[in-house]
């Protein structure tokens, strides 16, 4: 050990010594003593401290203020940087696990300035620090200070710390999955701040491509959340139903500006069935915004319908097909609630253009068409007079009467539960010769592997003459390599066979 290491584990010791004494001048002193102009006692001291009595020492002494905020700084490998971690971050996160005992409150007030002057500084010298430790620092602070205390303008600094180039997952995931929760109470001004919380975490931005990309894509930029897209998923997973319950619609309204600001023409977004989650990691923001606004307008509806049903008056009204599209998935699951609603909309021109555009609106209208119950003589009268129109409105260059009858029968089949709906089904049919629904332009994606089914059972293959197995080795052919039969499945089942029986 060299005198420099010896020295320093001989002041680590006495440090020890003196923390584990009471509080007084002297030990103040002492220490203060050995760790000045030593970084590294000082560090030590400050992982090893923990007594709140050290706070306003430390403060009038000037370890709090903004200047001592580390930056990120470049690394030894150009292109690279380091994120310092402030030394007094840790110390500062265990004072806030104490100020709920009592006489020790003022300390709530004296850690949220610490906050707000630190983020201040950053923003009035040019976002000088983008210190991911240190706002995630913040938000573990902020996980231990009472609700009330907890300001907007404090919630208000979330963005800012989310606002880096280095990244956001520390934070956010603090954020997202601990500090929204936190104030997802009965109370309205918690929930003023959660709402605020929501806007923040769902936000995106855009992104510069890299030009390899920006080439592939015919863009320059593209939009990315600002909080990972696994942690976000997770949480409102966990939490939509009960951001629906306390929630007020603001919430709706944001995710929904959003989308569309998102949304590039009227039928973006609507290829896909919204009953049919995607299975693969979604990353892309319109995607996720779905995921969230789909699992909170649910929840919405099923403990505030009135205003919900607001909601989905508008979404019916909008130019993009998306929100129509989003309404009918909503009512369609809703019908005890918005039955009302939905024959308001079916008897108006929108019911009209749902009929017509069933390319977009297919899955979501087949249930809400499959959930309408009980019909009225009138109402068939209505909706069979809405089905005969929007068949008509198709151009079909071919064929006309066949894919006439398909239309129509599509959206029969949606209504076969009512007995003269089924009879048009069954006439339909009788032109068509198939069976038919409605369905989302683009399926559930389905994937397979290995060369697929034989197109002969074991079996079938076993009592098979040699001469009469190779004229249909010759004649079989392939039709259809995603669902088979196929030649290569054929072949694996000859090849399992051949082991058994070499003969």
């Amino acid at each position: 050990m060299n005198k420099r290491e010896d020295s320093f584990y001989k002041k680590a010791k006495r440090i020890d010594q003196l923390l584990s004494d009471k509080f007084s001048n002297s030990v103040k002193t002492e220490i203060f003593n050995i760790i000045a102009g030593d970084i590294a006692t000082t560090d030590y001291f400050l992982k090893k401290v923990k007594s709140i009595k050290w706070f306003d020492p430390l403060k009038a002494s000037g370890f709090f203020t903004s200047q001592k905020a580390p930056a990120y700084k470049p690394a030894d490998q150009e292109g690279y940087f380091m994120i310092p971690e402030w030394n007094v971050l840790p110390y500062l996160k265990r004072v806030s696990e104490q100020v709920a005992q009592p006489g020790n409150e003022k300390y709530v007030d004296e850690l949220l300035k610490i906050i707000k002057d630190v983020t201040a500084y950053h923003i009035k010298n040019n976002k000088v620090l983008d210190n991911y430790r240190t706002w995630y620092y913040f938000v573990k602070i902020l996980l231990n200070l009472p609700n009330d205390k907890i300001s907007l303008d404090i919630i208000e600094l979330i963005p800012i710390w989310l606002d880096s180039k280095f990244g956001t997952i520390l934070q956010g995931v603090e954020i997202t999955t601990k500090l929204l929760p936190k104030f997802l109470t009965d109370n309205p001004e918690d929930i003023r701040k959660a709402e605020k919380i929501i806007d923040y975490i769902t936000a995106f931005k855009p992104v510069p491509l890299s030009e390899e990309r920006a080439k592939l894509l015919g863009k320059k930029e593209e939009n990315k959340l600002v909080i990972d897209s696994h942690w976000l998923k997770e949480a409102f997973k966990k939490h939509s139903e009960v951001i629906g319950e306390k929630c007020t619609v603001k919430v709706v309204e944001d995710l929904a500006k959003k989308i569309q600001n998102l949304l590039k023409s009227e039928e973006n977004e609507t290829y896909y069935s919204f009953y049919n989650e995607r299975e693969r990691h979604i990353t892309e923001p319109l995607e996720m915004l779905t995921f969230i606004l789909k699992r909170v307008l649910l929840a919405k509806a099923k403990y505030d319908a009135a205003n919900t049903g607001v909601i989905l008056k508008q979404f019916i009204e909008d130019k993009y097909f998306y929100f129509p599209q989003m309404a009918i998935y909503i009512m369609g699951q809703n019908m005890d609630k918005y039955r009302d609603l939905c024959w308001e909309i079916l008897k108006s021109e929108k019911g009209d253009l749902l009929m017509e555009k069933t390319l977009y609106f297919g899955d979501e209208l087949k249930h809400l068409l499959e959930n309408l119950q009980s019909l009225t003589d009138e109402q068939r009268k209505i909706l069979n007079k809405k089905i005969m129109k929007a068949s008509k409105k198709y151009d079909f260059k071919e064929d006309v009467e066949r894919y006439t009858a398909l239309s129509k029968q599509e959206i029969y089949r949606a209504l076969s539960h009512d007995e003269y709906f089924k009879r048009l089904y069954d006439e339909m049919k009788k032109i068509t010769n198939v069976d038919t629904e409605l369905h989302p332009a683009v399926g559930k994606v389905e994937t397979t592997s290995g060369p697929g089914p034989s197109p002969l059972k074991k079996e079938e293959l076993l009592p098979m003459s040699n001469e009469k197995l190779a004229e249909y080795l010759t004649t079989f052919k392939t039709k259809d390599s995603w669902r088979g039969p196929t030649v290569g499945g054929l072949a694996d089942l000859l090849a399992e066979i051949a082991k058994e029986m070499p003969e």
